[in-house]
């Protein structure tokens, strides 16, 4: 396994397409940080581009190992085919681990004091969480590009799977947003609550499952860490405590992702064991 690790090391070290993905990391961390420290707003495209761009790294050499035959020739040389899996996750998962901390640098430096204002069992857990919910995406990026022979379906495929991803985690957060009544508002300005039934609200036994779902989603967690953290970036706005229920959300989120990652592992050892390796 070490000789694989080193192996697989040298190739993403050797790999133009690694250092164009370091390269915008690098940028869209700067540019990040620049957006929030003048604006104090946050914009979710900047983390989006991110994980695209790392999942379309990782697919690409993957790709590349099955194609030209290199992942056979591992096999010939005595390795087993959950040992190749295994190796694969794990460089994956370190470099998303140094990627994350290089891109997260120029956010530090640059908003340090407003950071500071952020609780710090609310910050560590939130920094936490965003890395668990990375290496989420990974292992489904790494698990069907080990799955597929040809380097650029599972290119397309992995990208695809993880926009689709991020789209339903949006889907998701605008069904369970929707209020249950909608308010009436009177010509002298008087607002009258549970006015009207809002026939678009998702309540019940399918209200859990959508709640679930968003929870596990990386998006949908993208879209809550968000929201928990921006009243701290937004001028005038003090935030005294964090309410209970966002506090359940930091603390069970990375649950959720490492149970997405041991679930999409598992399968993906299983199915990558049977695969016909030409």
């Amino acid at each position: 396994m070490a000789k694989l690790l080193r192996a697989g090391f040298r190739r993403y070290l050797k790999s133009i397409v690694t250092w164009i993905t370091l390269f915008m990391f690098i940028v869209l961390g700067c540019l990040g940080a620049a957006e929030i420290g003048p604006q104090s707003s946050s914009d979710d495209i900047y983390l989006i581009s991110l994980t695209i761009g790392f999942s379309a790294m990782v697919t690409l050499s993957i790709g590349k190992e099955i194609g030209n035959g290199a992942v056979r020739n591992k096999i010939v040389k005595g390795y087993t085919k959950g040992q190749v899996f295994w190796s694969e996750i794990i460089l994956s998962i370190s470099l998303c681990f140094v990627f994350f901390i290089i891109s997260a640098a120029p956010f530090i430096l640059l908003n340090l004091p407003i950071l500071k204002t952020i609780p710090t069992g609310v910050l560590i857990k939130t920094v936490i969480g965003i890395i668990f919910m990375s290496l989420g995406i990974v292992t489904i990026s790494v698990a069907v590009s080990s799955l597929i022979s040809n380097r650029a379906i599972s290119a397309v495929a992995a990208m695809l799977l993880t926009i689709g991803i991020l789209f339903s985690g949006y889907y998701l957060y605008d069904k369970l947003d929707q209020p249950e009544y909608w308010e009436a508002h009177y010509a002298d300005g008087t607002i009258v609550e549970n006015a009207q039934k809002n026939p678009n609200y998702v309540g019940g036994t399918q209200r859990a499952i959508y709640q679930f779902l968003y929870n596990a989603n990386p998006m949908g967690q993208m879209i809550e860490y968000s929201e928990i953290l921006s009243p701290y970036f937004t001028p005038y706005s003090v935030k005294l405590e964090t309410p209970k229920e966002e506090m359940d959300f930091i603390n069970s989120a990375p649950i959720y992702s490492v149970g997405t990652m041991i679930i999409v592992s598992g399968c993906g050892y299983i199915l990558f064991r049977r695969k016909n390796i030409k």
